[in-house]
């Protein structure tokens, strides 16, 4: 069975899933760069039953949603709004993405444990549908068009598209048998991974599908893994690449018209990656356990985000950021050693 790893924005429910491997501390990583000012993190919030929580995307109006983990250990799907917490369904799962519409999208578990892609809008959840085999809805454009992978029936995961409620197989590369789509820009322009097996692992590369029906690999500048994240409307596209799998990772950007990606060289000691983006300047990422916010073009402006502190008064161990909407306001999640993590918000708004 291959499922998909770690992409961005499909990261997994499981809480243990949050820690990244530490090396050394991101201040050691890069030469110094002019700073921005975050304000104090924010504690978004928990529901009665779900003493944990991650976010995992904010649109323009500040709607967030993510996962509410329960004391089952389980996941379910919540939204922000204000002050306000709600979860969209009673089932299993997680919320990937809203738009500015305030369409959500993510996935569901049914009594037979498969995860379904559903989109949520106006109080309604819509299960998307799939090959029966289970599928992950990860982004949703200003359209409505959703992007994700369904579960085939030989076990592995296809990157897959949904337009009006309609699946669509996304064309994959011959000798690669699986792969996911990980964001759709409002233009239709798909990015995401496809994949083999690799010395017993596996090995991906980034994958763009254009809306006029093209598609191909991204360059790697001689790297043999990758992964991405985001797709703006200009076409840039975020992510990572590693020399090989498992080997540190450095934040990668891919900007149209140049022939190969950027790197953020400053990383490229450590396991980082670039995690959101807002469609404007502005970057968010982890290097090891620590979440920086980051512009465009050069990187020039970098801030490490200040965790939460936790219930005994310890720091956050691991500090996750997952998205940044165009006000500079940051999600992602603060983790403490106890295992317990919050949902969390940065204002870095000039």
């Amino acid at each position: 069975m291959h499922a998909i790893p770690v992409p961005t924005r499909i990261t997994a429910v499981l809480i243990g899933l949050a820690l990244v491997v530490g090396l050394e501390s991101p201040t050691a990583l890069g030469a110094s760069v002019e700073a921005t000012t975050c304000r104090s993190p924010v504690d978004l919030g928990l529901l009665g039953d779900f003493p944990n929580s991650s976010a995992r995307a904010i649109n323009d109006a500040g709607v967030v949603v993510g996962i509410a983990h329960g004391t089952d250990f389980q996941g379910r799907p919540i939204l922000w709004r204000g002050d306000q917490a709600m979860l969209l369904s009673a089932s299993q799962g997680m919320a990937n993405d809203v738009n500015e519409d305030g369409t959500v999208v993510g996935s569901v578990r049914d009594a037979a444990g498969f995860l379904h892609a559903f989109g949520w809008a106006d109080g309604q959840l819509d299960l998307l549908p799939d090959l029966e085999n289970g599928s992950v809805a990860s982004a949703v454009n200003a359209r409505g068009d959703v992007v994700g992978s369904v579960r085939s029936p030989s076990d592995n995961d296809l990157p897959a598209g949904w337009r009006d409620g309609q699946l669509m197989l996304l064309p994959m590369p011959s000798g690669r048998a699986f792969g996911a789509a990980v964001d759709i820009n409002d233009d239709g322009d798909i990015v995401g991974i496809v994949g083999q097996t690799y010395g017993g692992g596996e090995i991906y590369t980034p994958w763009r599908w254009s809306k006029d029906g093209s598609s191909g690999a991204l360059l790697m500048r001689g790297r043999t893994d990758g992964r991405v994240s985001t797709i703006d409307n200009r076409g840039r596209i975020t992510g990572r690449l590693a020399m090989f799998p498992d080997e540190p990772t450095t934040p990668a950007l891919w900007r149209s018209g140049e022939s190969s990606p950027r790197l953020m060289w400053r990383f490229q000691d450590g396991y980082a990656q670039f995690t959101g983006a807002s469609g404007a300047r502005d970057l968010v990422g982890i290097v090891n356990n620590k979440a920086f916010i980051t512009d465009l073009p050069g990187f020039d402006r970098l801030t490490f985000l200040e965790g939460l502190e936790g219930s005994e008064g310890e720091a956050a161990s691991t500090v996750w950021a997952d998205d940044v909407n165009r006000a500079r306001v940051v999600v992602g999640y603060s983790q403490f050693e106890s295992g317990e993590i919050h949902a969390t918000m940065w204002d870095c708004g000039d």
